[in-house]
């Protein structure tokens, strides 16, 4: 096996697969990625076993085909200090050859046959997803995914497909995120849930609409040379229309930027705030009791009175990825959790109870 490539082409590649590496132990084939030379373009692979990456590029001179395996972090350590010219890169016996002019590097290369083999759209479900904001959505329910809970479903996100809409949900069981795409659909319904990880990879990889293949243990997304898998978790996500209340007191249209500044200048004392709502003003202050006192007031059309002690960041992480200039706020009391609303995007926050 044997190929020129630009370094700029090469080094973007080596690039996407970083996140797909095992880095801890080099001695495992998955800190590799696999370099194969066919059917005229260079197939770049690379997988954790958990999610997995494969690119290709035409943008290759070929001179012998072959495949070969390479550790993915050496490569890309080596290529930055490269020129932005041609590369050559080479298998010999059990050793890949990277050439630029004078420079020369030699590192091992372990079996190509035994690389992980990666899972085929065959005899999978296919959902289109037609929407030109996907990452935008994946952003949205993303930040409140858990990261280590013991419930391994709260841990990814939930794609909940129903005949006229697809839902997007995750929850740390402190707040719970809805993103909704009114489509048409088969009149099957079925949910699956993906892992933080792989939300992550999609939101990175792909911005606009996507086709995914699924069954029970995987899901792929294949789009503009990238193609994309990730295993899935397999769990039973629970009734999250328990966690939404049935009905709301108060309402208020507010705009994004005068809550958004309002809640910084608490938050550089606490991330636990009071919101009262009176006198047509929204009072902000810290709840923390640190011999510092923050606050501050914005002007709003409101007839009630009302006051909410919540963590003013889980409201910062919802309105810094909306688009929209303005939001609603639904309040039902001041033990309940709010509703914050914006086009089909919404988010449930649970109140602080020790403070109420």
């Amino acid at each position: 096996m044997k190929f020129i490539i630009n370094k700029t082409t090469i080094e973007t590649i080596s690039n996407q697969t970083q996140n797909f590496l095992e880095k801890k132990d080099l001695s495992q084939i998955t800190s590799h990625i696999l370099l194969d030379i066919r059917d005229n373009k260079l197939i770049v692979m690379a997988t954790d076993y958990e999610i997995g990456i494969k690119l290709e590029t035409n943008n290759v001179t070929i001179e012998s085909i072959g495949k070969a395996t390479i550790n993915g972090k050496k490569l890309l350590d080596i290529i930055k200090n490269f020129k932005d010219e041609d590369i050559s890169i080479e298998k010999n016996e059990d050793e890949i050859i990277i050439k630029q002019n004078r420079i020369k590097f030699k590192l091992p290369s372990m079996i190509a046959e035994e690389f992980p083999i990666f899972p085929n759209k065959e005899n999978k479900k296919i959902l289109e997803i037609k929407n030109d904001d996907i990452s935008e959505i994946f952003k949205i329910v993303n930040q409140s995914i858990d990261n280590n809970n013991i419930k391994y479903e709260f841990n990814g996100m939930l794609l909940k497909v129903e005949e006229n809409n697809i839902s997007f949900l995750s929850t740390d069981t402190k707040r719970l995120t809805i993103s909704k795409i009114v489509q048409e659909n088969n009149k099957e319904i079925y949910n699956i849930i993906i892992p933080k990880k792989a939300v992550l990879e999609i939101i990175r990889l792909f911005s606009k609409e996507i086709n995914l293949f699924f069954d029970d243990k995987t899901f792929i997304i294949e789009k503009n040379n990238v193609f994309f898998y990730s295993k899935l978790i397999n769990g039973s996500y629970p009734d999250v229309d328990k966690i939404i209340p049935n009905e709301f007191n108060y309402e208020l249209n507010l705009i994004k930027e005068d809550i958004i500044n309002s809640i910084n200048i608490i938050s550089t004392v606490s991330d636990k705030i009071k919101m009262e709502f009176k006198n047509n003003l929204i009072t902000f202050r810290n709840l923390e009791n640190l011999n510092i006192e923050a606050k501050t007031q914005i002007e709003v059309e409101n007839n009630f009175d009302i006051s909410l002690h919540l963590n003013g960041r889980y409201i910062l992480d919802f309105l810094h990825t909306i688009n929209e200039d303005v939001f609603d706020i639904k309040i039902k009391d001041s033990d309940s959790s709010i509703l914050l609303e914006s086009k089909n995007n919404k988010v449930v926050i649970m109140t602080i109870k020790e403070y109420n």
